[in-house]
C-alpha cells in the first residue's frame, strides 16, 4: 500500500531537524504488516491490536462481516498488506529563500531536499514498475513526467506535488500532507491539492481557483484548526513572508496576521 507523504519544511535549522526525524518515521513504516481479521463479539469496537517492535509491526485491524466479505481472498485468508512510504519536500517560505543562500543555491534547491526527492523517486518508481501492471495505463507517463520536475531543480519546486498526488491516488494510495504546524503551510498545501481536484474532476474552471482557494481558507476547516490551536482565527504568516511563496500558496488578506505559530 502506497503512503505518499509531502512536507513544506525548510532544510535548515530547526525545521531540518524536524524533517529529519519526521523522514526517520515515516521509513520505519515499511517495517509495518497490516492484516485484517472479521470482528468478533468481543470486538465490536473494532480495536486495532499491535504486535512487535519497530523493526517489525503487526497491526491486526478488525472489520465488521459486510466489510470483510468484500476483501479480496488472499487477504481474506491471511495474507498481510505492506506499506511503502514515500515522502517528498519543498520548502515554500523565506526561511527557504536564506537556506538557499546560505548554500550558494540561488537557482536550485539545497542538495538535502535534492537528494530526498531523488531517493524517493526512486523508490516510488520502483513500486510502480512493480504494480504496473495492475495500474491505470497512464502511470507510466505522469511517472515520466514527475522525474523530468524533480530533476529540473528549480527552487521551490512545487510543481512536484500535483503530480505526485496524482500518482498517488492512481495508485490507490495514501495522501499525508506536513509542516511544522500542520495548520499554516499545510493550509495553503491542502486547500489547494482540494482546489484542484474540482477544476480536474468536477468542472471548475481553472481560471476560478483562486477563488476557490480563498473560499476554502477562508471559510473552511482550515482556518478553524488554526483557531483551535492558536486561538485565533487567522494564518501564522505576515504579508513580507507571503511575498515569498509560490502564488497558490498565498493565503488572502484578511486571514493571517501575527499570531503564534
Amino acid at each position: 500500500m502506497l503512503i505518499s507523504f509531502e512536507y513544506l519544511l525548510t532544510c535548515d535549522a530547526d525545521e531540518l531537524g524536524m524533517l529529519e526525524d519526521s523522514v526517520e518515521a515515516i521509513h520505519a513504516l515499511e517495517n509495518v504488516h497490516v492484516r485484517f481479521v472479521p470482528a468478533t463479539k468481543n470486538n465490536n469496537l473494532l480495536q486495532p491490536r499491535f504486535f512487535g517492535t519497530r523493526f517489525y509491526c503487526k497491526v491486526v485491524i478488525p472489520l465488521p462481516a459486510h466489510m470483510f466479505a468484500q476483501l479480496p481472498q488472499k487477504l481474506k485468508d491471511g495474507a498481510s498488506i505492506r506499506i511503502v512510504p514515500i515522502v517528498f519536500n519543498i520548502g515554500i517560505d523565506h526561511r527557504a529563500s536564506i537556506a538557499r543562500m546560505k548554500a550558494l543555491h540561488f537557482f536550485s534547491s539545497t542538495q538535502v531536499e535534492n537528494d530526498l526527492n531523488y531517493n524517493n523517486l526512486a523508490k516510488l518508481k520502483a513500486y510502480i514498475n512493480k504494480s504496473v501492471d495492475s495500474l491505470p495505463d497512464d502511470i507510466p507517463d505522469l511517472m515520466k513526467l514527475l522525474e523530468h520536475t524533480i530533476y529540473l531543480n528549480k527552487p521551490k519546486n512545487v510543481d512536484i506535488f500535483p503530480l505526485a498526488e496524482k500518482i498517488c491516488r492512481r495508485a490507490y494510495g495514501i495522501r499525508v500532507t506536513g509542516c511544522k504546524s500542520a495548520k499554516d503551510r499545510t493550509s495553503m498545501s491542502f486547500t489547494l491539492e482540494q482546489g484542484q481536484l474540482l477544476v480536474n474532476n468536477h468542472n471548475i474552471d481553472q481560471h476560478d481557483l483562486q477563488d476557490v482557494l480563498n473560499q476554502f481558507r477562508r471559510n473552511g476547516t482550515s482556518i478553524e484548526n488554526a483557531l483551535a490551536n492558536t486561538g485565533a482565527k487567522a494564518y501564522a504568516f505576515s504579508y513580507i513572508q507571503l511575498r515569498t511563496f509560490p502564488e497558490y500558496y498565498r493565503a488572502q488578506p484578511g486571514t493571517y496576521g501575527n499570531v503564534q505559530t
